[in-house]
């Protein structure tokens, strides 16, 4: 492992806490809906706004830490 990849690594390991912490917050959000009587239900379909929200995250997180982002 050469010198630029460790430190990748080393960036993707201190912002990896705080992006999976906020990706778990979302996801449910993005996947689930109230069902009236206080719970929740599956989506039956996902709200093209919430999901772009969601991909732009991610990738800004990786471009961030200097990672390749998937265009």
């Amino acid at each position: 492992m050469n010198a630029a990849e460790e430190d990748l690594d080393i960036k993707l390991q201190k912002i990896s806490g705080d992006f999976i912490e906020a990706f778990d917050k979302a996801l449910p959000d993005l996947l689930r809906k109230s069902d009236g009587d206080g719970g929740t239900r599956v989506r039956s379909v996902v709200r093209s706004r919430d999901l772009y929200k969601l991909v732009a995250f991610v990738h800004d997180t990786l471009a961030r830490a200097g990672g390749r982002a998937v265009s």
